[in-house]
């Protein structure tokens, strides 16, 4: 269990489509018997330049903002066709448009337009000019000039469904299709580990996506089968660099190439009788890409292309039998396949003839399997209580690459066992328990095929975390309580510990995974204090942690032990992160005109990376890192006043600041002099933000 850091996403969208009018439609007087329509505009503030706030939904300039909301539901009862236009947020850059009509039970088609922005959270102050584009220029400009990068998605989506049933009792046909753009910037680089130079990315994606679907549906039998297929294309295959400096030879860059899928699916279930039901799923894929390399290879006996192929084959299975009043039984079996097809080419002849390469000079094609059966019993015992137990088995098989320069092995193989205790203590009460447990293993290691260090055949000191041997154990705990009518509590636990089990050789430190946990909890309520007004809380905490050992090893001929030396000594790594997060909501229809919602939530990150000396106790080599701490808080406030049956003014306010005391980008330092230099680009954000964003929509009703 890896602790990982978290990233904080800040509810903006949801506080604008709360404070937006195509929800006052739910409002509207459903007792005329009318489909409700609403169109809502105004005006909205940003009060400050932001990165984070503005992050997804586009606010992040200092200044006024349209907003624009449109609902229009039309319903004919002459032909039985309704008509819908629905529109979101149509004067932000996260906006969405879409046009339905159809006759239930038997036709229907939409058209969908959106915009997705991602503003990169970070400022960049660079000497690179040509930013955006296919060709840039490294120390093209005399001073660094500031840039934000980001990127903004844009996509139609055309759907069809049709009832034929007029040529088969229960069939029916979906279909859809869908053609995105995502144009932009994003942050890029090239060099080593002591040179680098700072790059972007140009992006310019266009990725079409098509599916059809058939269904059928009958007394026993039903079927869902059809056809999907992607098609991805890069516009910009390369990126070249002019001024390159000498410790980057390598340009042009090439950038992600173009790719298409086609597969074919089919799916369903079959009720053998009242008590005995079976699914299954079977799908076949195949992928490839054959965009031509963008320079030449240095063999011209080589292919142009990759020529990559991969298929992917998945079988399902399935059986839930209720074998008395008190015991069903489910089993599943699951077959996955990722067959890479790719040829293999000596592309790289230096690398393949180098003793101390860490590859061989070929591609490597990656292929795997994987394998699930599932066994689960579910048991109702006297007394309110109801006992499952399962079992679980996944194996995993993987491709021997050619050469590794870690430890590896082909097979893996992990069984979970696990337990709930469920019972319904009142009308009032519901708690259960539950017990997991797995355990990973594997097939001997293969170190034959390792790395080598000044010619000599090493052996890996570290195995990675997907592979080396793991216990873990989870408990896991829920209750559902309802004292009184108007009050409910929800409550759940998850906690988890794993452990790392290293190989037999090489380790005599413990190098590698060494322990993980994770722990998670949550509650909520929500209050009822009359017909008017409600209240509801939440609070959720989440600590992971994971704990690991590195060294630096020794050159040949003890190139299979770590150096434990003042210098280069064998250090642990304690990662951790931990998260709490509580928040408060509030509904009240103060009077028949006027309503007013409330929320507020915070959240506090730390983020530890910490490191400790092991070996030897006299080292000075080992560098502690500060902690990482961010904090969000959200408040917003939503007033709503009818002026009459058809016509509302809606008022909002969100405040939000954001605290951060990140240094990561404070420690990745870009070559300020020298021969390598690109001018000592730097990477920076704002540490302390906080943003007002206020509005009001004037909101129409009609029918």
């Amino acid at each position: 269990m890896k602790a990982m850091r978290r990233k904080v996403v800040l509810p903006l969208a949801g506080a604008l489509l709360a404070a937006s009018g195509v929800a006052i439609a739910a409002d509207d007087d459903a007792d005329s018997g009318e489909p409700a329509s609403s169109i809502a505009a105004g005006v909205g503030s940003v009060s400050k330049d932001n990165q984070h706030f503005g992050e997804y939904s586009g606010l992040k300039d200092k200044g006024g903002y349209g907003l624009l909301d449109v609902y229009i539901n039309k319903r004919y009862d002459d032909t039985g066709t309704w008509v819908t236009l629905t529109g979101r947020n149509l004067g932000l850059d996260s906006r969405d448009l879409r046009f339905e009509n159809e006759r239930q039970g038997n036709w229907g088609y939409f058209i969908d337009f959106s915009e997705t922005p991602r503003n990169d959270p970070f400022t960049v102050s660079t000497r690179l000019t040509g930013i955006g584009t296919n060709s840039e220029k490294i120390l093209g400009s005399a001073t660094p000039q500031q840039y934000e990068l980001g990127t903004k998605r844009k996509a139609w989506t055309l759907g069809f469904d049709k009832s034929l049933t007029g040529l088969l009792p229960g069939l029916s046909v979906r279909m859809r299709f869908r053609d995105e753009d995502k144009d932009g910037t994003r942050l890029f680089g090239e060099g080593t580990f002591t040179n680098l130079a700072f790059l972007v990315d140009p992006i310019s994606y266009n990725t079409k996506q098509a599916e059809v679907t058939f269904n059928y549906t009958a007394a026993k039998l039903q079927l869902s089968g059809g056809y999907y297929g992607t098609w991805f294309t890069n516009k910009n295959l390369a990126l070249s660099i002019q001024n390159n400096p000498a410790a980057y030879p390598t340009q042009p860059f090439a950038l992600p190439p173009g790719n298409q899928s086609n597969g074919l699916n089919l799916g369903g279930g079959y009720n053998f009788s009242d008590s005995l039901r079976g699914t299954f799923k079977a799908s076949y894929s195949r992928a490839t890409q054959n965009d031509a390399f963008v320079a030449a290879t240095a063999t011209p006996t080589l292919p142009a292309s990759l020529n990559a192929v991969v298929d992917t084959t998945e079988i399902q299975g399935g059986l839930n039998w209720r074998a008395t009043s008190k015991l069903t039984v489910r089993a599943d079996y699951r077959y996955y396949n990722h067959d890479d097809k790719t040829p293999v080419y000596t592309y790289f002849p230096a690398q393949a003839a180098s003793a101390t390469s860490t590859n061989v000079g070929t591609n490597e094609p990656l292929s795997y399997r994987k394998e699930k059966s599932t066994l689960e019993a579910n048991y109702r015992l006297p007394m309110g209580f109801r006992l499952t137990g399962g079992a679980d088995y996944e194996s995993i098989w993987r491709n021997n690459p050619p050469l590794v320069s870690v430890d590896f092995r082909d097979k893996t193989y992990e069984t979970t066992w696990r337990a709930e205790l469920r019972r319904s203590m009142s009308d009032s009460l519901i708690g259960a328990i539950g017990l997991l447990q797995s355990s990973r293993r594997g097939s001997s290691w293969n170190t034959q095929a390792l790395a080598q260090v000044n010619g000599v055949a090493t052996t890996g000191v570290i195995a990675p975390l997907n592979l080396i041997d793991r216990d873990r154990d989870t408990i896991r705990l829920t209750l559902t309580w309802t004292p009184i009518d108007p009050l409910s509590l929800n409550f759940r636990a998850d906690n988890s510990r794993d452990s790392y089990f290293a190989p037999p050789f090489g380790n005599a430190y413990g190098v590698g995974p060494q322990k993980g946990k994770g722990n998670d909890y949550s509650l909520d309520a929500g209050y009822a204090f009359n017909d008017r007004v409600s209240g509801s809380m939440f609070f959720q905490r989440n600590d992971n942690g994971y704990r690991s050992s590195d060294c630096t090893v020794n050159a040949a001929p003890a190139q299979n032990q770590c150096a434990n030396s003042n210098a280069s000594p064998v250090w642990a790594s304690n990662l951790s992160s931990a998260s709490n997060t509580w928040g408060l909501g509030l509904r009240a229809k103060v009077t028949e005109k006027f309503g007013v919602n409330f929320d507020f939530s915070d959240t506090k990150v730390t983020d530890v990376l910490g490191t400790s000396l092991i070996s030897p106790a006299t080292s000075t080599g080992v560098t502690a890192l500060p902690d990482i701490h961010t904090k969000v808080m959200t408040f917003k406030l939503t007033g709503s006043y009818d002026l009459d049956q058809q016509s509302a003014v809606r008022a909002f306010w969100v405040y939000n600041r954001y605290r951060s005391d990140d240094w990561t980008w404070s420690y990745w330092n870009y070559t300020a002099t020298g021969a390598s230099s690109d001018g000592g680009t730097t990477v920076t954000q704002n540490p302390n933000q906080t943003v007002n964003f206020v509005g009001v929509q004037y909101v129409y009703r009609f029918h």
